[in-house]
């Protein structure tokens, strides 16, 4: 294996790396954020025996797949986060809606799920605070985040254990159907406290974070659309590529060159833009008036804010008139130069300019 990728990969086109080698890529400036992306969807994918980082250092990119690696996992801690965080406040509104005797309930280990929460917290704000900033700090992070994930679905067992209504609460966590974001229902016996944690508001701060800050990249005024996919946390991408019906790829490099190759095709263009609202189709004249440029607080005045549009797209669709476009990939938001400033804005791809113009116009 070592000797394969050493001496013969290296030297040997590569699809996805535009047909050049590792080789070359790594000798070419522009290249080389490329050729690291690589490195890293194959260390995630490859022979756990082969130390990548080595070859990363033979191709003189390892500083960048270790950036690149970092950002990867930081990603996914933070979904893990929330995940939690939602967790906890669903297993607390099945509780409360359960009509569970509270003298029943472990005052203890409710107090370690308070314990828990504001751990939670915590970790939610380090990450905010550009932490962890070394990968060893990051092992320790995703080392604490999985022992919190085991001993929260422990604590929840041993805290319904002695519940007549255990079967039935499980059964309502696991429900696909339970919406435990609604309305708290009047009348619970339960500690305020225990349900002022406001877990859901918690999480749906951290999202609105985590998207003010990916929308805070800049964009050229005639991004590519591979470029501008590129720009998006591979969430925003997988709920991309899912939305238009594609399968089978893995890895956020191979699903934005297939949503590209598709979102390039005139007749499945048209089909992607039939499936817009009235108001979805008024918003890409809007912006294609303006060149495919438009500013962004401008078009949410016309055509609503994304407020209520979470981070994770692929697990809950934007309902949003300019969100359901940018799960798309019709639209782009980031902060774009005119003259001397950076404003935010609202970009379709240079690609995608005219022949939207043209579907538009049918």
């Amino acid at each position: 294996r070592s000797l394969y990728l050493e001496n013969h990969w290296i030297h040997e086109p590569n699809q996805a790396l535009g047909g050049l080698s590792p080789l070359t890529c790594a000798r070419k400036k522009s290249m080389r954020p490329r050729l690291a992306g690589l490195l890293v969807d194959l260390r995630e994918r490859g022979d756990e025996t082969y130390d990548f980082d080595r070859l990363a250092r033979l191709l003189g990119v390892e500083k960048l797949v270790v950036k690149m690696g970092m950002e990867d996992k930081i990603d996914r801690l933070r979904q893990r986060l929330v995940i939690l965080m939602d967790s906890l406040f669903r297993f607390i509104r099945v509780l409360e809606e359960s009509d569970v005797d509270p003298a029943l309930l472990d005052a203890g280990k409710l107090s370690v799920l308070l314990e828990m929460e504001s751990s939670l917290k915590e970790a939610a704000v380090k990450l905010e605070d550009g932490l962890p900033s070394r990968l060893k700090e990051l092992e320790r992070f995703l080392g604490g985040m999985e022992s919190m994930e085991s001993s929260f679905f422990g604590l929840m067992h041993e805290i319904i254990d002695p519940i007549p209504q255990r079967d039935k609460i499980i059964q309502r966590f696991n429900d696909p159907d339970f919406n435990h974001q609604a309305a708290k229902p009047a009348g619970s016996p339960f500690s305020r406290e225990l349900f002022d944690l406001a877990v859901d508001e918690a999480a749906s701060h951290l999202e609105r974070q985590w998207k003010a800050a990916w929308e805070n990249k800049e964009l050229s005024q005639r991004v590519s659309l591979s470029a501008a996919l590129g720009k998006l946390p591979a969430q925003w991408v997988e709920a991309v590529y899912l939305s238009l019906g594609l399968v089978g790829d893995t890895t956020k490099r191979e699903r934005i060159s297939k949503i590209a190759r598709f979102l390039k095709d005139e007749e499945i263009l048209e089909a992607v833009v039939k499936t817009a609202t009235p108001w979805g189709l008024d918003a890409l004249r809007h912006a294609l008036k303006r060149g495919g440029v438009a500013s962004y607080p401008g078009m949410a005045r016309l055509f609503g804010t994304e407020e209520n549009d979470g981070f994770y797209w692929a697990e809950r669709a934007p309902q949003s008139i300019l969100g359901r476009l940018r799960a798309r990939g019709l639209i782009f938001v980031g902060r774009v130069k005119r003259g001397t400033r950076l404003y935010r804005s609202v970009v379709i791809p240079k690609e995608l300019r005219e022949p939207l113009a043209l579907i538009l116009l049918k």
